[in-house]
Order: structure tokens, then sequence, then C-alpha cells
């Protein structure tokens, strides 16, 4: 709140900041909601919301481009839909969720129709500066091309890499400049959440964890995992092209930086990497649709209900989704803060607040979830009266107070 727009950017362009990454269109969002409805949360989850609904249409229209059943779209969709309030904690992953599904949109029409090159390009820039993964979306475009190339119309190879040289560009500066400060994590201390360390089989461990989010049968076993991927390898064998092969490789081509983080699982990281593997099952679900055993609309029924349930568990998303909007805090960390809040409140009321102050907390006020709380340096947006707000609460981890650095 203490930053203009201008100024937010020139933050994020700066020299230095964390391993020199560059986004700040969620951080312009922040601002933009917290200037018109202050800190109620009702407003940011609502443009989390948002943005998962245009991204849901986004997906569904890329799906239509390709010439599919409407059914199986608008079922996978549904699908991907249910999994909303798993990304409400991260507008980045929305908002890159956003540019790169606009970019691969316009990507299928460009394939189709030898147009709107320079509007990819433009949502792909658009893209990098809301999150940083994004810059993989060039090599999973060419993947996608190589589906495209041999199951929808054939392209001249050397006319597409030709005309998408601009977007090439984009890529390599941007991988050469930026992206390899990725291996800046791996310098970082072991006890770091964003520690990296160049593991094969962590790699491996992080992409059955992911995989199992969003497709719960695997269920973070190997043999499981092997046999998911072995779907995908045995379809194309069997179809004798490469149909969603380069699909799946689009998604672990997404999932694999944050896969290397040796200490740190979060699940909004499947989230842009999940669009290029439903699209891959997708396909698969279209072709099978096709067996006439399934043009019985009662075995057309029960398959869709054991796909929904038995592989995706949508019927647990959707309760626990329902559990999350009922009872918004009811983590115990947030109860705490709140009621937190509401002493030092009280403290304003009484006039007693001064610089210098020290407010002694409780052992439930000194957790970690708290410390990372107080480090964002935010509590005092949360006070009821305005002149209050320009305090600033400094925590001493030690001594375990919180003191009051300006009034």
């Amino acid at each position: 709140s203490n930053y203009s727009y201008l100024e937010i950017a020139q933050q994020a362009l700066t020299k230095g900041i964390w391993v020199g990454h560059r986004i700040f269109t969620a951080f312009w969002s922040f601002k933009g909601i917290f200037d018109i409805f202050g800190t109620q949360v009702e407003a940011y989850l609502f443009v989390n919301y948002l943005l998962h609904v245009v991204n849901l249409i986004l997906f569904y229209k890329i799906l239509e481009k390709m010439k599919r059943s409407t059914f199986i779209s608008v079922f996978i969709t549904f699908i991907l839909g249910a999994f909303y309030l798993t990304w409400i904690s991260n507008m980045h992953e929305l908002m890159g969720g956003t540019f790169v599904l606009t970019s691969l949109y316009f990507w299928v029409r460009f394939l189709k129709e030898g147009k709107w090159l320079w509007t990819v390009t433009i949502f792909y820039l658009l893209a990098l500066i809301s999150k940083e993964i994004t810059f993989l979306l060039v090599p999973a475009v060419f993947l996608f091309t190589i589906y495209y190339h041999f199951n929808i119309k054939k392209l001249r190879v050397g006319k597409v890499l030709k005309e998408s040289l601009p977007l090439l560009i984009v890529f390599l500066l941007y991988s050469f400049f930026y992206a390899a400060r990725f291996l800046g994590y791996s310098h970082l201390p072991s006890d770091e959440g964003y520690k990296m360390a160049l593991s094969l089989a962590l790699l491996i461990k992080n992409l059955t964890v992911y995989t199992s989010m969003l497709v719960p049968l695997v269920n973070t076993s190997y043999i499981g995992m092997i046999l998911f991927v072995l779907v995908f390898i045995g379809f194309d064998y069997w179809k004798k092209k490469p149909v969603v092969t380069p699909l799946l490789l689009s998604y672990f081509l997404f999932l694999s930086p944050p896969s290397f983080f040796a200490n740190r699982i979060s699940n909004y990281y499947t989230y842009i990497p999940s669009f290029f593997l439903f699209i891959g099952l997708a396909l698969i679900i279209w072709e099978f649709s096709k067996w006439k055993v399934f043009s019985n609309k009662f075995v057309g029924v029960i398959s869709i209900f054991i796909i929904a349930v038995g592989i995706f568990g949508v019927n647990k998303t959707l309760m626990d989704n329902c559990f999350l909007i009922q009872f918004p805090w009811k983590k115990e960390h947030k109860q705490t803060f709140l009621s937190l809040v509401r002493r030092i409140d009280v403290i304003v009321e009484q006039g007693q607040l001064k610089k210098g102050m020290k407010i002694e907390l409780s052992e439930k006020e000194k957790t970690t979830d708290m410390e990372s709380l107080y480090d964002t340096e935010t509590l005092h947006l949360f006070l009821a009266r305005e002149e209050a707000r320009e305090a600033r609460f400094i925590y001493n981890k030690d001594a375990g107070v919180l003191t009051v650095d300006a009034k």
C-alpha cells in the first residue's frame, strides 16, 4: 500500500532481488484490491475465483479449437474447475495461467490461420512478468505443435519455425538472463524452503506427489506413477503417432523446476502444468468415447462417474471446497492472528500505543506460522483505527515480543 504502481514495477526490475525474477502484475492486483477493499478477504478470494473462471473458459475454448466432443470438453473443464480452492493461495499462478492459456489459444489459431503470432508473443511477455515458470511456455507450445502436426493439420515446419522467431528470441533472452538464475536456489542454506537439490530421486518423488494431487489414483506410489505414464506412452504406441506424450512432456516440463525444491511442496505449483495434463487426458477420453459400447447412455453415465470419482476424486475435492467456503477461518493461526489484532486494537482505544512499547506474546503467538505473518510487516493493515495504521510492529524472536517501531 506504500508503493505506487510504478514503484512496484521498479522494485521488481531492481537488480539483486532474490534470484533476479521479474514479476509484478499480481502485486499490482493486490494493491488495486487493497486500495478499494482494504483487508477484506472476500475481495481477494473473488478476484482469484474470477481469474480461475476466465482460465476455465480459455481452457474450454482451446479444447473446442481442437474440434473434439463438446461433452468431453465440458466434462474435463468441470474436473479442472473442481480444484478451484486449491489455487486460492497464489494469484501469481492464476494470472500466469491466464496469459499462458491465452497464448496457447492464439498459438492454435496461428497454426490454423497463419496469423496471431504477435498476439501470442505479447501474452507470453505478460506471462513472464506474472510468473517466472511461464518462460517454459515456448518449448511447451512446440511440443503441442508436434501433436497438431500429426493429428490435426500437416504443417510446414520450416515456415512455422521462421515465423516463430520473435517468440524464440524472447525465450532465449529470458532463459539466458533470468531463467538460468533458478540455479541460484541451489546455493541457499539446507533448511531454506526454496533450497534446490539437483537430484533425480527428488525429482521423481516430487513429480509423483504432485501428480497424485491431480490424479489421486496415483496415490503417491511409484508403481502408480509408472502405470500413469505408461497409459500415455501406450496410447501413442497404439495410435502409432505422437498424440498425448507431447502434452505429458509439457506437464512434466512445467513441474520440473519446483520438483527440485528439497524442502517445499505446494499444491498451486500444479496449476499451470495441469492445463497440459488435462488436455492430454481429454484426448484419451475422446478416443475411447468413440467405442460403440459407450454409445449406451447407461454405460456412458457409469463411465463418467467412475472417471470423476474413482480417478480424479472430484467428490472429495468438492467436499473439501465446501468446508473451506463454510469455515474459512478454522485454521488455528488465523484465529490467533485475529485475536492478537483485537488485543492491539484495545491498546489503541485506551491510548496506550506508543513508539518503543513492547507487546508480550503468548506461546500460540510465537509459532512459525505467526512469525511468518510478522515478517510480512502487514499487521498494522488489520487494525480497526485508521490512525493506528501508521504503527509498525517488529518481531523479536528471542524476547518473544512485538516492538512498536513508529506511531
